[in-house]
């Protein structure tokens, strides 16, 4: 998928019940955006180290720009959201380099400068044997930290309560009046959930032998039907 073809983002916008709910007057609606696993950042990296997991360390982030199809993607979901109820959270996966596009993005869609936070994840160590363990210990070699960048609706931030918080609180976090989360477990690549090919194909367009199909029994309803009409004419005549 290209995800900065902005008709292929609306077509699957259209295809969800996410945009339905926007209908709803109670709805309040997020939009996630988990860097670490957004193949647009990591594919290049992919493509030279020839591996089949799209996932990619910190370090390597390092080495890239942002990607164009990000700063789309970013764009886009300024465009279409809706201002007063929809929460957009960006997980910057140790990126550094995406703040300057969040912060062109934000600016051009006028979002208010008071709706606008960081917040800042802890983790805790890495998962034994996982890739994105340091290979060797250098001198601040070691990022465990996370930003979160998080736009929040256009309402009034009296009415937004602090709730309380029983997890991540090493640090003595209270409530989610903390922009701070601590002592946050580091999953393994293998537990984070994914879609099923099911629910993929469901978002995305048809495949090609499908649309060839429908295509073919469309044709040929269309032929019986013209048959049965030739037909009705020669019977009136």
């Amino acid at each position: 998928m290209n995800f900065g073809d902005t008709t292929s983002l609306n077509n699957i916008l259209q295809r969800t019940g996410f945009q339905k709910d926007r209908m709803t007057p109670t709805c309040k609606r997020a939009w996630l955006i988990p860097l670490d696993l957004c193949p647009p950042l990591i594919q290049a990296w992919a493509a030279e180290r020839k591996d089949k997991d799209f996932f990619a360390r910190h370090v390597d982030f390092a080495r890239q720009e942002v990607p164009g199809e990000i700063k789309k993607l970013l764009t886009w979901i300024f465009s279409v959201r809706t201002a007063d109820r929809d929460w957009v959270i960006l997980f910057d996966g140790r990126f550094k380099q995406v703040r300057k596009v969040w912060d062109d993005c934000v600016e051009k869609a006028h979002v208010d400068m008071a709706l606008l936070e960081d917040l800042h994840l802890s983790y805790n160590d890495y998962v034994e044997g996982d890739f994105r363990t340091p290979a060797r210990r250098l001198a601040f070699g070691s990022n465990k930290c996370e930003k979160v960048y998080l736009a929040m609706p256009n309402v009034k931030r009296s009415s937004l309560a602090a709730s309380p918080r029983s997890d991540f609180n090493q640090c003595g976090e209270e409530s989610s009046f903390e922009t701070q989360y601590s002592g946050i477990e580091m999953r393994s690549l293998a537990e984070i959930p994914m879609l099923t090919p099911e629910d993929s194909l469901s978002l995305g367009p048809p495949p090609l032998e499908q649309t060839t199909t429908n295509l073919r029994h469309n044709l040929e309803g269309a032929k019986v039907n013209q048959t049965i009409s030739r037909g009705r004419g020669q019977v009136g005549r």
